[in-house]
């Protein structure tokens, strides 16, 4: 689980230094899908994100205004504040976690309720979605999409020792 918001961290990074060679115009163009712009639909990836852990750890949850975020540099500076959050969070993930049960309470009075496995889980999808809308965006444009390749980033250090542990037993065979 861990390995894949990592994954989700680069990638989002790479799209950002992808952002940089766009102009305020493009980032801001409305488009079919996601949230109508390539730096709404970055915003929205971070805030939900947020609020997740948030609520998975009993803290208040609010919405933030895209309208307050409307730049690159503004929705980097935003998740560079939640990020610490977010990744202490993560980074203290275990399985005792994983059958915790969050009760929402949804707008209409009702409840709802979820497993932390399965919202962490949601999460972690709810970005991959929303970076295969900017990859489709980005071809619209003509642009090479940032790689959603998880291997070659460096994600598995110890699946390097253990491959090479595999190699050498074969070879002592």
């Amino acid at each position: 689980m861990q390995t894949f918001f990592k994954y989700n961290w680069l990638v989002r990074e790479d799209w950002f230094h992808w952002c940089e060679e766009l102009t305020d115009e493009e980032l801001l163009q409305n488009r079919t899908g996601g949230m109508g712009s390539i730096l709404h639909t970055l915003f929205h990836i971070i805030d939900v994100e947020w609020s997740w852990i948030r609520l998975l750890q009993g803290k208040t949850d609010f919405q933030e205004c895209f309208d307050e975020y409307s730049s690159l540099e503004k929705v980097r500076k935003l998740e560079a504040a939640f990020y610490l959050e977010v990744e202490s969070f993560v980074n203290q993930w275990d399985d005792s976690m994983e059958g915790r049960i969050l009760h929402i309470s949804l707008d209409d009075g009702s409840m709802e309720s979820h497993t932390w496995g399965e919202i962490i889980r949601h999460t972690i999808a709810h970005e991959i979605h929303h970076i295969g809308q900017l990859s489709i965006w980005a071809r619209e444009m003509g642009k090479a999409p940032v790689s959603a390749n998880l291997i070659r980033r460096g994600l598995s250090s110890s699946l390097k020792d253990s491959v090479s542990a595999q190699i050498n037993i074969k070879a002592s065979k």
